[in-house]
């Protein structure tokens, strides 16, 4: 042992005693059971506490504990008001829901805690909301440290990933200074201890009371006490766990209040109960003590979570509701300034409360009968969300049946001119006429392409180039052609036979089969390879950019992955994944806005087809795979993959920001991190070389990616597909069923530096929308909301009762000079935290405009009145 090493017998700090039930919903037992054990739980608590007043405890979500019992014991609530008053009942952070910030999106984890808080000041206007506690979700991103700043927050207590931070030498208390540069006090700690009888070894604590110090020392203690600390955590408790009570032992009685009496008769240091709040306040006194960690904290998440139901699952209908409820603001706002119609606000916090519901963080293992709720509650949510943005469309626009319509609105909710390629469906009643042109309102041609007809000209799948204004609506109108009259008593004809016209007119390709799968196909732009059905190069033919994949490798390749997984938790999976086998390939477009070819085949049992397209002007190539799963019984990832190099760095987008991945850096190997190069990203991953960057955007699939094999892979997981399980709790959740057909969609980028993945992950998320329009709307375009410079991100923009709150975000490293443009002359304007406080800025109102001073990276949320 080093001789500056602290001993036991030298440690006469205090070991704060640190009680807690983790609220797992979703985990091992249905909603009702957790439910039911959560009120026990408080009901004893509260009992405890009457009993002995220096008896401590912590809570920490909303949704999971309180919204039951207050509903469920109305009578015990002024006691817990009482203890939450004197600071025996801490609340840590008062999340709505215990989130992973890993697991939702950007402005639902920014709503979790504004809700959250709301609800517990509502309940107990004097709750100290201080510390944050995420002991099951793992770290976060390294925006954390602003976003819990912003929230009031000043403690951070975490455990998730332990071993491996330990091994990357990150002390068990310190101070974290995030992307930002703003800075939080963390403590790492196991949430739950001694709660295995093996750890009282014996029936009593004083059985083998020599056995019980050194477990508790080296178990929770000493790690701690070596960075030189005088207070160190010891949580008790663990999943659902009762108060003083074993977990795996049937709630047997474990009497914690005689170890810590024994713990101070014995021992040189002090155990106390104690909460985060308590603990946080004592780290905090010995500040100078604590270093601080000026880097990335690598949040890879649990591996297990990868992927559950594919596309079917609970993270992506998470997922898009964030996106509608975002976008639906946006939209809801605009009508309200530019048209006056009410906002809709008591609806938008009723659906952002019901999402919420859904985000607990072990969500994703729902009992069949809880899953079908969870399923149908969000699908609700969305369908609501979708509800809401379409009646303020029509508001905004006017709009109106296709039959009345002179042609159609295109709704921008960026605050940023777009020049976009869309997909629009139109709809066409009137069969004697046919699509014949489209125009801008300056009369201009907007090219367009059709992709399909399903009926005839009744209705057509079109692409079309188009400019939209900023954060605003433009229109185009539609030209009609009539359709040519049939010869002179020729009868009816089938749509079948009258489909060489319609080619014909709109220049479409019949599809046709490659012969022995090799070609290239070009766009103004790209230019792939294909050989054998594999893509094997790349190029940007303007850029002089061009990517060659290795032998054993290929391009946007639908991959197989084997995986060791004998109960909910994954093992291994295998080092190389197998290979896609192409049986057929298919040229289906040929420009002049979209290139596409089609290939169909196998991967491990799974059916894939998969349309490779490139689009005018666009650096890159776009991918949408269909799949179904494997009837075999078998634990499986379905990913897709492009070849990097060995030595790539790889940098990831995060909420509010964006981060390195050092693979070289990051601990693998054991717990959460047995996948060996698994990382989370938000959106995208940029692998950059010698050779400039590839990309990866994962428009809709679940962000977990891989970047590891040789030759070297970047991957990203679509789905995931496990044995039938069918005994214990694991065959009550149906994690084998993958369900039917899925489609996932993905675009690789290339570029020599400095691809502008924020704004195409943006876009991705909220695009263009289109409406029909009358004849007396065309022609007009209007511009709500101008931001400028274009290095910010509008993250969201909605009406605050009488004023409007802007959060937007500097995605770079760089102060900037603000300009936001409004519709409409404010009166007011001051930058504000989460809680609403107004903070110090150099902002002001000038005429339309609102313009201020934005850090580097800061996340800035406007109120305007």
């Amino acid at each position: 042992m080093p001789s500056d090493e602290i001993k036991l017998s030298d440690f006469d700090g205090t070991i704060h005693f640190i009680s807690y039930t983790h609220a797992d919903v979703a985990w091992v037992h249905t909603r009702a059971w957790h439910i039911d054990r959560y009120v026990r739980a408080l009901d004893e608590i509260l009992d405890m506490m009457d009993e002995y007043p220096d008896y401590c405890y912590y809570i920490d979500t909303w949704t999971e504990l309180m919204i039951p019992y207050i509903k469920l014991r109305p009578q015990n609530l002024d006691r817990l008001r009482k203890y939450i008053r004197n600071g025996q009942m801490a609340v840590c952070c008062g999340h709505y829901g215990n989130v992973r910030s890993t697991n939702v999106g950007d402005e639902t984890y920014i709503r979790n805690l504004q809700q959250g808080m709301k609800h517990w000041r509502e309940f107990e206007p004097s709750v100290n909301l201080q510390v944050c506690a995420d002991m099951d979700v793992t770290f976060g991103h390294t925006q954390l440290p602003q976003i819990l700043g912003l929230a009031g927050i000043t403690g951070y207590f975490v455990e998730r990933p332990m071993a491996a931070l330990d091994s990357e030498g990150v002390p068990r208390a310190f101070y974290w200074k995030g992307l930002s540069g703003d800075k939080i006090l963390v403590c790492r700690a196991f949430y739950g201890g001694l709660y295995n009888i093996s750890e009282r070894h014996g029936p009593t604590w004083d059985t083998d009371w020599d056995a019980v110090v050194d477990s508790i020392w080296k178990g929770y203690v000493e790690r701690p006490v070596q960075d030189g600390v005088e207070n160190v955590a010891l949580c008790v408790g663990s999943d659902d766990t009762r108060p003083d009570r074993l977990l795996p032992e049937n709630d047997e009685i474990i009497n914690y209040r005689e170890l810590i009496s024994l713990w101070n008769e014995r021992s040189p240091g002090k155990m106390a109960y104690s909460t985060p709040d308590r603990l946080f306040s004592a780290l905090e006194a010995g500040r100078e003590k604590l270093k601080t960690i000026d880097r990335v904290l690598d949040p890879t998440d649990v591996s297990y979570n990868t992927a559950n139901h594919g596309r079917r699952g609970i993270w992506w209908l998470r997922e898009k509701n964030d996106r509608l409820l975002v976008q639906g603001e946006v939209v809801n706002t605009i009508a309200s300034i530019i048209k006056g119609i009410e906002y809709p606000q008591d609806q938008y916090t009723a659906l952002w409360e019901k999402l919420l519901d859904w985000t607990p963080h072990a969500v994703q293992y729902l009992f069949r009968q809880d899953w079908q709720a969870g399923e149908l509650d969000l699908m609700k949510t969305a369908d609501s969300a979708e509800k809401l943005i379409e009646s303020a469309s029509i508001s905004l626009v006017d709009s109106c049946l296709p039959m009345d319509s002179g042609g159609i609105a295109l709704i921008n909710t960026l605050p940023r001119k777009l020049k976009e390629i869309i997909p629009i469906w139109v709809i066409n009643t009137d069969l004697t006429r046919d699509l014949g042109g489209i125009t801008d309102v300056d009369g201009k041609a907007v090219p367009f392409q059709v992709v399909d007809y399903p009926v005839c000209n009744a209705e057509l799948n079109i692409l079309a180039e188009v400019e939209a204004p900023s954060c605003g609506f433009t229109t185009l109108k539609y030209e009609w052609d009539t359709v040519p009259p049939k010869p002179a008593g020729e009868v009816a004809i089938t749509n079948a036979e009258t489909a060489p016209y319609w080619r014909t007119k709109y220049n479409m390709l019949s599809k046709t089969t490659i012969k022995d799968a090799a070609f290239e196909l070009s766009s103004n732009r790209m230019k792939i390879t294909c050989n054998n059905g594999h893509l094997v190069s790349v190029e940007d033919m303007v850029a002089g950019v061009k990517r060659v994949a290795p032998d054993g490798s290929s391009f946007l390749e639908p991959v197989y992955y084997s995986v060791k997984k004998e109960n909910w938790y994954t093992e291994s999976i295998s080092d190389e994944p197998e290979r896609f086998v192409v049986d057929d390939v298919r040229l289906d477009h040929s420009g002049p806005l979209m290139w596409r070819v089609t290939r169909t085949g196998t991967v491990g049992g799974y059916w894939v087809r998969q349309h490779i397209e490139l689009y005018k002007d666009e650096a890159g190539v776009r991918s949408t795979i269909q799949f179904m799963a494997p009837s075999d019984n078998i634990s499986s990832f379905l990913a897709i993959a492009l070849p990097v190099s060995g030595n790539a760095k790889v940098e990831v987008d995060v909420p509010f920001g964006i981060e390195p991945r050092n693979f070289d850096e990051i601990k693998y190997g054991s717990g959460e991190r047995v996948i060996p190069g698994f990382f989370w990203a938000r959106t995208w991953a940029n692998a950059s070389d010698s050779d400039g960057q590839i990309a990866l955007i994962a428009e809709d699939g679940d962000k977990f990616f891989r970047a590891f094999g040789s030759p070297g892979k970047l991957v990203h997981i679509m789905a995931q597909k496990t044995k039938v399980f069918e005994e214990s709790w694991e065959g009550y959740i149906d994690m084998y069923d993958v369900g039917g057909r899925q489609v996932f969609q993905h675009r690789m980028m290339l570029g020599q530096e400095n691809i502008d993945m924020v704004r195409k992950a943006e876009q991705i998320r909220h695009p263009i929308r289109h409406q029909y329009v009358p004849k007396s709307m065309t022609g007009i375009s209007r511009e709500a909301v101008r931001i400028s410079p274009d290095t910010l991100s509008m993250n969201s923009f909605a009406a605050d009762n009488d004023e409007y709150i802007l959060r937007l975000t500097q995605m770079c490293g760089d102060s900037a000079s603000v300009s936001v443009s409004l519709p409409f002359t404010p009166i007011s304007a001051s930058l504000v935290d989460l809680n609403g406080k107004v903070l110090d800025s150099d902002i002001r109102c000038q005429d339309d405009k609102v313009t201020f001073t934005i850090k580097p990276w800061q996340i800035a949320s406007i109120r305007i009145l």
